[in-house]
C-alpha cells in the first residue's frame, strides 16, 4: 500500500503478529478492536478513508475445539470496529475472508454465487462477519468487499513481509490464485495483492464478494 502511495495506519494486538514487520512510515497503534475506546481513539487521531479488516483468529482445526474464541474476537471484534466506523464516518472496508464460507463445494472452481454452507466453526464466523458488513450497508450506506481465499499464503517480492512460519527473508512467494481483482471486475495494473486493487474507490458502488485463486478446494476440519 505504501507503495503504491497511500497514507498507512495499522492497528494490531500483535496476537500473532510482529511489529518489526510494520513498514517504517506506517503509524501503529497497538491495541484489540474488541475495546471499543480503542477504536474511538485510532478513528480519532487519524484521517480514515477505508479499513483494510483482517483481524481474526484463522485456524480452522482451533475453532472446532474452541468455537467461543472465535466467536469472541472475529464476530464481537468486527461489531465493535463498525460501530466505531459508522460513529467517524468511515464508509469503505475490504475485509479478508475465506473459501470456508462455501463448505464442501458442489463444484470446482467455484463461484462467488455458489451456495455458502461452512463446515467448520472458523468459516461460520466469516460468513457471519459477511452478513454483518451486509446489513452495516444497508442500514448505514457501509460498502464493503469480502475477498475469500483459497489456501492462500504468501509475501511481498521483496522478502521483507510474508508468512512467518517458515519464511526466509528475501525469498519472495507470489500469492495463489490469478490477478487481483474484485467482483465487479476493478483491475489495477502492477499491483501483486488483492487487498490493494481493492482500494480503488470505484469498486465500492454497493458490496460484493471476490474469490481469490479458486482453483482449490476451500480449507476444511479434515485438512488441518
Amino acid at each position: 500500500l505504501i507503495d503504491n502511495g497511500y497514507d498507512v495506519v495499522v492497528a494490531d494486538n500483535l496476537e500473532t503478529g510482529f511489529r518489526k514487520a510494520v513498514h517504517p512510515k506506517a503509524r501503529f497503534y497497538e491495541g484489540d478492536i474488541r475495546n471499543k475506546e480503542f477504536c474511538d481513539h485510532v478513528f480519532s487521531s487519524e484521517k480514515i478513508d477505508a479499513v483494510i479488516h483482517f483481524a481474526a483468529n484463522s485456524q480452522v482445526g482451533e475453532s472446532m475445539v474452541n468455537p467461543l474464541k472465535y466467536y469472541d474476537n472475529n464476530l464481537g471484534g468486527t461489531r465493535t470496529m463498525l460501530q466505531s466506523m459508522i460513529e467517524h464516518g468511515v464508509k469503505y472496508i475490504v475485509f479478508s475472508s475465506t473459501a470456508a464460507t462455501y463448505g464442501e463445494p458442489e463444484r470446482v472452481p467455484i463461484l462467488e454465487t455458489d451456495p455458502t454452507r461452512p463446515t467448520n466453526c472458523y468459516g461460520d464466523t466469516k460468513l457471519a462477519m459477511e452478513r454483518m458488513f451486509y446489513w452495516a450497508f444497508v442500514a448505514h450506506g457501509i460498502h464493503f468487499v469480502a475477498l475469500r481465499y483459497f489456501n492462500a499464503c504468501g509475501a511481498h517480492m521483496s522478502g521483507k513481509i510474508g508468512e512467518a512460519d517458515g519464511f526466509r527473508p528475501g525469498r519472495g512467494i507470489r500469492l495463489h490464485g490469478g490477478r487481483p481483482e474484485i467482483g465487479n471486475g476493478v483491475f489495477v495494473p502492477g499491483q501483486r495483492f488483492p487487498r490493494s486493487a481493492s482500494l480503488s474507490f470505484s469498486g465500492f458502488s454497493s458490496s460484493s464478494q471476490s474469490n481469490q485463486g479458486n482453483s482449490r478446494r476451500p480449507p476444511s476440519e479434515k485438512r488441518v
